[in-house]
């Protein structure tokens, strides 16, 4: 699986034909951390740039873009699970999800690297959270 947020970023501002600085103060980043997303080659590559998943979500909120249809395009989740235009299968999503974060080599939440055993208790957290919202109902 392949980051692409940096060339999609880079495409975009390209259409809306503006500067760097121009497109970050749209996005409300720094244009030095726009210049670091839009030069990185991905998240497979030691020291490359990887947003938080607030800062992804404040880029789409700028672009007018669902936050996962942007991650999608960018290349964070291998194939979309939408059944329809507003609906989801949560546990094959879930499964997408475990699949996607165990294939990447470095995951990091807020600066700190995150190892599978960690990311295997995350799915598992999900999976009982739901269970248990399920059977409330």
């Amino acid at each position: 699986m392949t980051n692409n947020l940096g060339q999609v970023l880079k495409d975009i501002r390209k259409e809306k034909n503006m500067s760097l600085r121009e497109f970050s103060e749209y996005l409300s980043i720094s244009h030095t951390y726009l210049s670091k997303l839009e030069k990185s080659t991905g998240i497979d590559s030691p020291g490359d740039t990887s947003p938080t998943i607030s800062t992804l979500s404040k880029i789409a909120g700028a672009l007018d873009i669902e936050l996962m249809d942007f991650m999608y395009d960018c290349g964070y989740f291998s194939e979309k699970k939408v059944l329809k235009s507003n609906q989801i299968d949560l546990k094959q999503y879930i499964k997408q999800i475990e699949s996607d974060l165990l294939s990447i080599p470095n995951v990091m939440y807020d600066g700190e690297l995150v190892d599978n055993t960690d990311l295997n208790m995350l799915i598992a957290g999900l999976e009982v959270g739901l269970h248990i919202i399920l059977r409330k109902k």
